[in-house]
């Protein structure tokens, strides 16, 4: 009998959930300290992408990107699943006031090291380009994953715009 219960706590404890554990449904998984789901398969405009994370699971939006620690997790994930042939999309525009991104929630997209991409201005800034036909952040496979602005129909160059959904 003891035996049993020795058992049964140790399968216990191989199984058991971490309190602070995601608890993400299909199609999301736990990537850092979020539900998300990178779908390379799907591809498209900023707004299609908003629409298709949006019926993803229990619902969805495109992803916002917290932290640089949040980054990294993203940023190592996609390397780590070979996924890193495609940009992808995330829920930052600055179509509202040109050359201040915010995310879908209104709050500031964060500038510099080590969000944004260098901005070809002499001085070397990470920060976005100031073009009117460029909108939309994605993270940029050419330039490591870091925030790249780009036209919000992604239809810039031969590599697909696919979508980063996070669970809401």
């Amino acid at each position: 009998m003891e035996k049993i219960i020795l058992l049964l706590a140790i399968c216990g404890l191989l199984f058991s959930i971490p309190a602070n554990a995601q608890a993400c449904t299909m199609p999301f998984e736990p990537i850092g300290t979020q539900c998300l789901y990178v779908d390379s398969l799907e591809h498209g405009s900023f707004y299609d992408m908003r629409l298709y994370c949006a019926k993803q699971g229990t619902g969805g939006k495109l992803v916002k990107i917290p932290d640089a620690s949040q980054l990294e997790a993203i940023i190592t994930y996609i390397l780590d699943k070979g996924l890193d042939h495609y940009h992808y999309w995330i829920d930052a525009t600055d179509e509202d006031h040109e050359g201040v991104f915010t995310w879908g929630d209104g709050t500031l997209v964060p500038e510099g090291a080590p969000f944004w991409k260098y901005d070809c201005d002499g001085a070397f800034t990470l920060r976005p380009h100031i073009d009117g036909n460029s909108n939309c952040a994605i993270l940029d496979s050419e330039y490591y994953f870091l925030l790249s602005d780009t036209s919000c129909l992604g239809d810039v160059g031969e590599i697909q715009y696919s979508p980063i959904c996070e669970q809401v």
